[in-house]
């Protein structure tokens, strides 16, 4: 397949990747850095303080286990047999 996805994991992987089709996946847990990351539009030559909220990377353990294991269990279906960890 060779393809790259952009967007949330959990609906690219159901509606676009079928069982069973997957050999290797990377999955970066999030890092509870307990910052808000924004994105900062620059005009060349003038100052710009415009800005958009990107991300926030705060977590509690509740929000962080519906996240992973709802994602962990869709790629498990999605890789190969022989891919999956025994």
């Amino acid at each position: 397949m060779n393809k790259l996805f952009y967007g949330d994991n959990l609906d690219i992987l159901r509606k676009f990747i079928r069982d069973e089709t997957v050999d290797l996946v990377y999955i970066d847990p999030p890092f509870n850095s307990k910052r808000n990351y924004n994105q900062i539009y620059n005009n060349i030559g003038q100052e710009d303080r415009a800005q958009a909220q990107a991300f926030v990377d705060t977590w509690t353990w509740d929000a962080a286990r519906a996240f992973v294991s709802t994602r962990f269990s869709r790629t498990k279906t999605a890789c190969r047999r022989s891919s999956q960890s025994r």
